[in-house]
């Protein structure tokens, strides 16, 4: 049999993987190797992988309706819920394993196959679910609707969680939804209808195809723009870029001593802290150096944190080796913000002090998500030592 497609359904189909993949990584990325929680992470993942599992089936249904079958079709229901249940799992474990970095190097790929096999196994289990004509395929063009899955997918991961900018987020969602869209509209043409010699007995629908289009498109339109927002929520934890200047600002003042200012936040800590004392050297000089250049390292990219975000992580996971825990991050933090008020004095006033407390919670968030990366079994909360006063 000869198939058509409806050119306004075909597109809505592509917008439809390219909106809901964008959504799914921009909540996910959001929130991996951050200052958010465990709990955060694990809400974002989890609804990542919803949303991209809802994009996947939808947009094949969007384009199912696409297709003018010259026969009356319709789906079973349990083989059609089985497909989304695929998809949504795999696509969530995919997810999770490319944004919590568990892999090392290989998490971005393994996330990859796991997401484009979510694809693929969502279409072909989905496609077995149609009734009122048989189906055969072409093997080759088969394999290469899972290629392009797989790879697509590798490449959206790549851009959505190795840089997790704004623009590489972006064009990770693009990359997806097209990938999405490929693999569904390559996998079609690998297919082939063949007329049934019986009757399949339909029931008749209770939508026409392109009603019914339009309101699975509906559907995940609503559901991304309440996640988009979401996402925005949870982009508001970044500096602002008045944060970011107060503290570059009030470190300057500060840097002529900073050698000075090192050895009395270690004193204080100690104070506060005495179990820390061990995993530091007895003489704190060159300790007291390595410190003061890795906090103008960093203060200087706070407007570009992902850039220095390697380094931070690096640092993270030889904390980890010498023995520091997620709990050890709070006195840290307080030891800070008192050094800073007994250096600034009347100039740490509660703007800068609530901007170093932003950038404190951000610098520590990346270092605990990525310690969290050694440690599987541990689960790491917010980095954010909650100061009574802030």
């Amino acid at each position: 049999m000869t198939v058509t497609y409806q050119p306004i359904l075909v597109l809505l189909s592509i917008g439809v993987a390219i909106l809901g993949s964008l959504t799914a990584l921009a909540l996910t990325s959001a929130t991996s190797g951050r200052g958010s929680d465990a709990r955060q992470r694990r809400f974002s993942v989890a609804n990542g992988g919803l949303i991209m599992g809802a994009t996947i089936w939808s947009m094949h249904f969007i384009a199912m309706m696409a297709v003018e079958i010259p026969v009356a079709v319709n789906y079973d229901l349990l083989e059609t819920t089985a497909s989304i249940c695929i998809a949504v799992v795999a696509t969530g474990v995919g997810l999770f394993v490319a944004g919590t970095r568990k892999l090392g190097i290989l998490s971005i790929p393994v996330g990859g196959v796991l997401m484009g096999l979510g694809i693929a196994g969502m279409h072909y289990l989905g496609m077995s679910a149609t009734r009122g004509c048989g189906l055969a395929y072409d093997l080759e063009l088969v394999a290469a609707s899972v290629a392009i899955a797989i790879g697509a997918s590798t490449a959206a991961l790549w851009f959505a969680f190795y840089k997790r900018g704004l623009l590489t987020t972006l064009a990770g969602g693009v990359v997806q939804g097209l990938a999405i869209a490929s693999m569904h509209y390559t996998a079609m043409a690998a297919t082939y209808y063949v007329p049934l010699e019986v009757d399949a007995g339909l029931s008749a629908p209770l939508f026409s195809q392109s009603v019914l289009a339009y309101m699975i498109a509906c559907g995940i339109v609503a559901v991304s723009v309440g996640n988009l927002i979401m996402f925005g929520l949870i982009s508001r934890d970044i500096m602002t870029r008045e944060q970011i200047r107060l503290v570059q600002e009030s470190f300057g003042k500060i840097e002529p001593m900073a050698p000075q200012v090192a050895d009395l936040l270690y004193r204080r800590l100690f104070e506060i802290a005495p179990h820390l004392r061990a995993l530091f050297p007895v003489n704190l000089a060159d300790q007291n150096e390595k410190l003061v250049t890795m906090l103008a390292l960093a203060i200087l990219n706070l407007h570009q944190i992902e850039e220095i975000a390697p380094a931070v992580r690096e640092l993270a996971w030889r904390h980890v080796t010498y023995g520091v825990t997620e709990d050890d991050y709070k006195p840290v933090g307080e030891a800070l913000i008192w050094t800073l008020e007994q250096t600034l004095r009347g100039q740490f006033t509660p703007p800068v002090r609530a901007a170093w407390l932003a950038a404190y919670k951000l610098l520590s968030g990346v270092m605990i998500g990525a310690a969290a990366e050694l440690q599987p079994a541990k689960t790491f909360a917010s980095p954010m030592f909650r100061q009574q006063a802030a």
